[in-house]
């Protein structure tokens, strides 16, 4: 081993050079592949164009045969549309237009929100109405039953005219009926 200043230096340079060949193979390395891929995706892309080209071109052609008449309204109707917006942006009314759009637009998004906000409170209070006639409807069936119980003891109560029946007495034990003596 050397160890004079001039040897270390000799392999520090060296070193510094093989590390420039390797960086520079890989940059060299790492181009060739982003063109290739470059060329392949252009080819792929090129390629996609000439179809999309080509069925667009395919498919005005039919509808050309099968609609000409179709295709004359369309075309006169998107002509009047342009000629109505060239218009209006030459208009020097078109700022005028322009904010009144917006404001139109505005408008409409408010409203919407509104009625958002509006739902979002309805919908649960819509919920709580529908229970609280479910829970209406319940009382009324309860205070309906409490009735019918109420005239069942009454029954009961003035059948004391003597024994009653085994079967009388449990049906009205099932039903939770006492017996008032």
């Amino acid at each position: 081993m050397d160890s004079s200043v001039p040897g270390r230096l000799d392999r520090v340079a060296r070193r510094a050079m093989d590390a420039l060949v390797g960086t520079k193979q890989s940059l060299a390395d790492a181009y060739c592949r982003a063109q290739s891929y470059a060329v392949d995706t252009f080819a792929r892309l090129a390629s996609r164009s000439n179809d999309f080209g080509r069925r667009a071109s395919s498919h005005a052609d039919r509808i050309r045969r099968e609609h000409p008449l179709q295709l004359l309204a369309v075309i006169g109707g998107a002509a009047i549309a342009l000629g109505i917006v060239a218009r209006v942006r030459r208009s020097r009314h078109y700022e005028e237009l322009k904010e009144i759009a917006q404001l139109r637009i505005e408008m409409f998004k408010a409203n919407v929100r509104e009625k958002i906000k509006i739902l979002k409170i309805a919908a649960p209070l819509a919920g709580l109405g529908i229970e609280n006639e479910d829970r209406k409807t319940a009382a009324f069936e309860v205070k309906r039953w409490r009735a019918q119980q109420r005239m069942n003891r009454n029954r009961l109560a003035a059948d004391t005219d003597g024994p009653q029946p085994r079967a009388v007495i449990s049906h009205y034990e099932r039903l939770g009926i006492r017996r008032s003596s």
